[in-house]
C-alpha cells in the first residue's frame, strides 16, 4: 500500500481573519444597515472593452428591492443599452437593434454589489476563514483571507492593509472589486467597482431608498419597432 492521501486542513476561524471581517462591519455601517437598503439609483461612467476596444460610456443602476434590478448603459457611439434582471431571467435590449432573453436564476439580492459586502462582514456564514498576509493587488496592499461558507462555497476576501475597507471579494461566480468609499446616509459604499463584465466602475451619485419612476424599467420603442 502507498503513503496516506493527505488530509485537508480541519475548518478552522483564525482571529486575525475574523478581526478583519469585524472590523469592516464597525467601518462599513453595519450588516444591518446594509440589509435595510432595498432600492438605489446609481450613476456614474463605466469603461467597457467591445471587441478589443475599449470605450468609456455613461452608467446609471437602479435596484427595486427583490423585485428586480436593472444597468443602463449609454454612449454616442452604441445608444443606449437595457441589461434587466428579474431573479428569473436576463433581457438586453440596444438601440442599435440587439434583443435577448435568458433564464437567469438568481435572486435580485444576491446578485448585487451589496451582497458582496454583506458577505464579507457576518461570521455566521462561514465554516472557515484563514489569514493569508499581505498581498499586492493591482497598486493596493490587501489583507487576503481564504474562507468557506457553512454552504461549502470557497471564497477569497481581500482588505485594503490602509483603510481595512473591503477592497474585493471573489467567489464560485466570480468577483468584484472595490475602493473609493464615501458615506451615503448612514453606510459606507465603494463608489469605484470593477468586474470581469465591467472594466472600471466610476460612480458620481449614489441615491438610497428612493421611489424609482416605473418607467426606467420599461421598453424602449425605437423606430424599427414599429410598421
Amino acid at each position: 500500500t502507498g503513503p496516506p492521501a493527505p488530509r485537508e486542513p480541519p475548518d478552522v476561524i483564525e482571529p486575525k481573519a475574523s478581526e478583519l471581517l469585524i472590523r469592516f462591519e464597525k467601518l462599513s455601517g453595519g450588516f444591518n444597515a446594509y440589509s435595510a437598503i432595498s432600492n438605489y439609483e446609481m450613476t456614474g461612467s463605466v469603461e467597457t472593452v467591445t471587441m478589443g476596444s475599449r470605450d468609456v460610456k455613461s452608467y446609471k443602476a437602479y435596484r427595486e428591492g427583490t423585485k428586480r434590478q436593472m444597468i443602463v448603459l449609454s454612449s454616442d457611439a452604441t445608444g443606449q443599452i437595457k441589461d434587466l434582471r428579474d431573479g428569473k431571467t436576463r433581457k438586453l435590449k440596444s438601440d442599435f437593434g440587439l434583443e435577448y432573453e435568458v433564464p437567469f436564476v438568481m435572486p435580485v439580492a444576491e446578485a448585487d454589489f451589496l451582497h458582496s459586502l454583506m458577505r464579507s462582514m457576518k461570521l455566521d456564514n462561514y465554516s472557515k476563514l484563514l489569514y493569508l498576509g499581505i498581498f499586492d493587488r493591482g497598486n493596493r496592499k490587501v489583507h487576503l483571507i481564504d474562507g468557506k461558507t457553512k454552504d461549502g462555497e470557497t471564497v477569497a476576501i481581500y482588505f485594503d492593509t490602509e483603510t481595512n475597507m473591503l477592497a474585493g471579494f471573489e467567489g464560485p461566480f466570480g468577483g468584484l472589486s472595490f475602493a473609493d468609499y464615501r458615506k451615503v446616509d448612514n453606510v459606507m459604499l465603494p463608489y469605484n467597482i470593477s468586474s470581469q463584465d465591467f472594466l472600471n466602475i466610476e460612480l458620481s451619485e449614489i441615491k438610497l431608498n428612493t421611489k424609482i419612476d416605473p418607467a426606467v424599467f420599461e421598453r424602449k420603442i425605437n423606430c424599427y419597432d414599429t410598421p
